[in-house]
């Protein structure tokens, strides 16, 4: 497996439209579910941080995450500019391959 792991920090008041957008329902979800080598997405929010998010973007390998983002990278840029009004600061953590 292969996953991106993103943070992000939100305010409060656009809290609700960005769990609604990033999560396991959202518009990324939706999107990235016409792949059939993608396995998920997981948002988890900090219990210490309250406006802190980690976002888990999980594909079968990079290659294949790779070919659907270049495949759909109009569609990416359009949401990716749509949805960075709903958060202060967006960062890339890194890119994490499955050890076992």
């Amino acid at each position: 497996m292969y996953s991106v792991v993103w943070k992000y920090v939100v305010e409060k008041k656009n809290q609700p439209k960005f769990e609604k957008e990033y999560g396991d329902h959202g518009t990324w979800t939706k999107l990235f579910r016409n792949s059939k080598n993608y396995v998920g997405s997981f948002l988890k929010k900090s219990i210490e941080i309250n406006d802190t998010y980690l976002l888990t973007d999980t594909w079968t390998e990079k290659k294949q995450y790779e070919i659907f983002k270049k495949e759909h990278q109009k569609i990416y840029d359009e949401l990716s500019s749509e949805f960075e009004i709903l958060y202060k600061k967006e960062e890339k953590i890194g890119e994490f391959k499955s050890v076992n």
